[in-house]
């Protein structure tokens, strides 16, 4: 049920992810993009995003560019927290590769983790 759904809000996660891939754009720091892009390869499920898009489906205008902006805040915050959890958790992988706290250090799990609290 569950690819099912991806598949029906795959133009809305979409977008949603590509907002949520341009927030590096505007970085200049070579080793924050180099851990950004290691992000690309370990897409998510979007499964927060993905259920305020279905509670956006109980209301009259179904989905519009707020609500986009509001999943992509969601998932935003919920990338901030694995960050922050794979060093309380000492996790070493993350989606069958490194998590960045294990390729990279704690200071730079911390600090993505701090990006995505920003980029909201």
């Amino acid at each position: 049920m569950f690819t099912e759904l991806k598949e029906e809000f795959s133009d809305e996660l979409g977008l949603i992810k590509s907002r949520l891939n341009s927030k590096g754009l505007t970085l200049e720091n070579e080793l924050l993009l180099e851990v950004l892009e290691h992000l690309k390869l370990a897409e998510g499920n979007f499964f927060m995003a993905l259920l305020l898009l279905l509670t956006g489906q109980l209301g009259p205008k179904q989905c519009t560019t707020d609500l986009i902006k509001v999943a992509t805040g969601v998932e935003s915050l919920y990338l901030a927290n694995l960050f922050h959890n794979e060093i309380i958790d000492n996790n070493l992988l993350r989606r069958k590769q490194k998590s960045t706290n294990s390729k990279w250090n704690d200071n730079i799990s911390v600090i993505m983790g701090d990006f995505f609290l920003l980029v909201v």
